[in-house]
């Protein structure tokens, strides 16, 4: 589902990359109750926690699949 609504946000002119406007899905009303500052600054963190959830999920894959690639993972057992 949250596939789905990412990429059909993709094709959204001009692009959030090039300019546009963050399309945020919002199906509680949360974010109208917010001013843009407000609404800019958990867009943003949500975007860095994103980030930061990818790189977890890499280093797990890469401690899984490449024995000593991280380091702070050597001799857990997962």
């Amino acid at each position: 589902m949250i596939g789905s609504i990412e990429f059909g946000s993709e094709f959204q002119k001009p692009h959030y990359m090039s300019g546009g406007e963050m399309v945020t899905w919002d199906p509680m009303g949360l974010a109208a109750s917010m001013t843009p500052e407000q609404l800019k600054v958990r867009q943003l963190k949500e975007l860095k926690n994103g980030r930061l959830a990818m790189l977890g999920v890499i280093s797990f894959l890469s401690a899984h699949n490449i024995p000593g690639s991280v380091p702070a993972l050597m001799g857990a057992s997962y």
